[in-house]
Order: structure tokens, then sequence, then C-alpha cells
């Protein structure tokens, strides 16, 4: 199976949910919930390359320079099996979500 990125992009909504608790014994956490460490946004897909992702109050928060152009942010690394759980609230509705498996174009799984 080849090995892809996994992309939590949310290109035009905030993420409002409270800060997660430690994961299970065997999980890895994707997110320290204090900066942008292992991430990265893609700085060659349409979606456009702003740098509207920060972290408040240990929450993942994505804005947008204009519609439809919000980045898609990345991991660093790159995963083959994984379990995701995720909370997320936008706050004017969503046209992103969760993408799975995605390169830096941005070809992924959309699930939400």
């Amino acid at each position: 199976m080849k090995f892809t990125r996994l992309l939590c992009g949310l290109m035009v909504s905030w993420l409002h949910s409270p800060a997660a608790a430690a994961p299970p014994a065997g999980f890895t956490p994707l997110f320290n919930g204090r900066d942008l460490t292992g991430w990265h946004i893609s700085q060659i897909n349409h979606h456009g390359n702003t740098t509207g992702w920060t972290v408040e109050n240990g929450v993942l928060v994505g804005t947008q320079d204009r519609p439809g152009n919000g980045g898609i942010l990345l991991t660093d690394r790159k995963f083959r099996d994984f379990e995701i759980y995720i909370e997320i609230k936008p706050d004017f509705g969503c046209d992103g979500g969760l993408f799975l498996r995605s390169n830096e174009r941005g070809q992924a799984y959309q699930v939400m």
C-alpha cells in the first residue's frame, strides 16, 4: 500500500472544540496542543497557502484569507494504518473537512 499523508484541512472553518484528553495506550497523538510542530501548510494546492492556521487554547484554528482559500494543513509524517478522532465546529458552515490519505495537491478521500 502506498504511503500517503494524512490531511486535516478545514479550509473555511474554525475548530473550536475543547482540548482533547490524552490518547489511549498505544496511540500516537497527531497534535501536541501547543503549536503546529509536525504539521505544514501545502504550498502547491489550489486551496491556497494561507498562514491562517494557529493554535488557540489547545485547539487547531483555521481561517481563510478569502472564500475557498483557507489552505490545507498536512502532517509532516506519513501513516499507514490509523484511527482518528476529531471534533469539528465550523462557525458558519463547512466547505472543507477531513481529508484522508492526501498528497500535497489535496488529492484525498474527503470525509466531511
